[in-house]
């Protein structure tokens, strides 16, 4: 068996209100949270290893009650990885940064939704999200804590995908900054026709930022995009680590069921693909009715 990340949202809570989360608008403001004694409990019954992540999501996890105390405790008892997936905003506080260090975190995965603050804020739709988190990030580097700049293309910010980059590695060279195409959920369904872009339309915008990456001997992981739209001089990049997903919050529970995240069905477009079976995007019904089979070209020769 194979190393599992498991994604643990310890609370719905969340001070932005991003317009293409995943999370209904309604579950954030209902806010449903795990106690300790329950999130004890679904800990214990991830029957986590050394080799598994432990992802906490939300939600903002880092507005979770008792964050110090699930994570040293799944550490502790388990010796798993901890990572979290979180805007970094309330990192700005020192005192705040200072209270993770030492506790078993192995990395923050942050997103930077473009390097222009007025275009990050859009998405946000929260004022100043881009200062706080931007002064987040610099705090986790000042403490040497490991952290992940995650851009996710949208219609708002594709564009934006190599610049961001390039802010990004020179304030912090040692970040890896990971590149994510959308999948179309939760209030991306109600916002598509604000944020939903063509894979087509993305692509010359990723291959600027590969491009950049290669240039400065660098690796930046492409995720939930066909591989159909990345140039293969760009392919080492795609996808490079590979997991079994479990999605454990308070309204769902795949470490119970043994469901585990999964995008279903391809397109019929995929179908003669060479290369479909290393291709991972996010293929839902509402791309579908969005843009259809005509946007994908299958590889049939290599």
């Amino acid at each position: 068996m194979g190393p599992r990340q498991f994604f643990f949202t310890p609370t719905y809570i969340c001070d932005e209100e991003c317009l293409m989360c995943g999370v209904p608008l309604a579950t954030r403001i209902d806010g449903a949270t795990f106690s300790r004694p329950v999130w004890q409990a679904e800990i214990d019954r991830m029957r986590l290893r050394s080799e598994d992540i432990l992802t906490l999501s939300g939600g903002e996890p880092l507005v979770a009650p008792d964050l110090r105390e699930l994570i040293q405790y799944a550490v502790q008892n388990y010796g798993c990885r901890v990572s979290i997936l979180s805007n970094g905003r309330r990192l700005r506080n020192p005192a705040f940064a200072d209270s993770l260090v030492g506790i078993g975190i192995t990395k923050f995965v942050i997103p930077i939704f473009s390097h222009r603050p007025e275009v990050h804020e859009a998405i946000t739709q929260r004022p100043r999200s881009f200062e706080h988190t931007w002064a987040g990030l610099r705090n986790l580097h000042a403490r040497g804590l490991k952290f992940h700049v995650k851009f996710i293309a949208t219609k708002l910010n594709h564009v934006d995908a190599r610049e961001t980059y390039v802010r990004c590695k020179q304030e912090f060279p040692d970040c890896r900054f990971v590149f994510s195409g959308l999948t179309i959920f939760g209030e991306a369904v109600t916002n598509a026709s604000a944020v939903s872009v063509r894979y087509a339309d993305v692509a010359p915008s990723l291959d600027l930022l590969l491009a950049e990456a290669e240039s400065r001997g660098d690796l930046v992981p492409v995720f939930i995009y066909p591989l159909c739209h990345v140039d293969p001089v760009f392919w080492h990049h795609y996808n490079v680590a590979k997991f079994e997903e479990v999605v454990v919050a308070p309204d769902r529970r795949d470490s119970s069921d043994g469901r585990t995240l999964a995008e279903g069905p391809k397109p019929s477009a995929c179908g003669p693909c060479l290369i479909r079976t290393r291709c991972v995007f996010a293929w839902k019904p509402a791309y579908h009715d969005l843009y259809g089979d005509s946007e994908f070209k299958p590889v049939l020769l290599q």
